[in-house]
């Protein structure tokens, strides 16, 4: 995705400068001054570009799960999804699509994975760290659920903002609505 390397692009250059200026004069001013230029214009790049292209990717399935399901109105939120143990070092990802809010339970409906999991089976919805979590931007919301003998978790990331900042805080509404729905169900 163009938006995971648009950030990496920019701030190599600024991290080649800092190394430079290390390997020939050892640690100065300007070497921590390019270390936090490094940091600064990273974690604002992430921030600003790292959805880039998202845009579209959502409103391609919007059309698809139209499509597909025309009479359905449940609530959907755009997020980003990767099965525990999955991940890449620039997105931890590995498919992008719909959580969807459903009657009988949650649905994952992306570009390569469709995962449904009634609310009977989930037991609960928490915090979980991604490596966007290291630099603050985001993080999992982890869905854990009991399927027969076996435990499963579902983790998602809201893509719904256009920033990561903006994501971050989202996750934390996105974990009360799914956690007052279970209290409801349970009810």
């Amino acid at each position: 995705m163009p938006g995971n390397l648009i950030p990496v692009v920019l701030v190599l250059p600024i991290l080649w400068l800092a190394i430079q200026e290390t390997s020939r004069n050892g640690l100065t001013v300007k070497t921590v001054l390019l270390a936090a230029a490094f940091f600064a214009f990273g974690w604002l790049s992430v921030n600003f570009l790292g959805l880039i292209g998202n845009r579209g990717l959502k409103r391609k399935l919007d059309f698809r799960y139209r499509n597909e399901f025309p009479e359905d109105h449940s609530k959907r939120v755009f997020v980003g999804f990767s099965r525990p143990g999955k991940h890449g070092l620039l997105d931890p990802h590995e498919d992008l699509g719909w959580l969807v809010f459903q009657e009988s339970g949650l649905l994952f409906w992306g570009e390569k994975h469709q995962i449904e999991l009634p609310w009977s089976v989930i037991q609960s919805v928490s915090k979980r760290r991604n490596i966007h979590s290291w630099i603050g931007l985001g993080g999992w919301v982890a869905i854990e659920a009991l399927v027969g003998d076996k435990k499963i978790r579902l983790q998602v990331e809201p893509r719904v903002k256009i920033t990561h900042w903006g994501n971050n805080h989202y996750r934390n509404l996105l974990i009360t609505d799914l956690n007052t729905i279970l209290d409801e169900k349970s009810a």
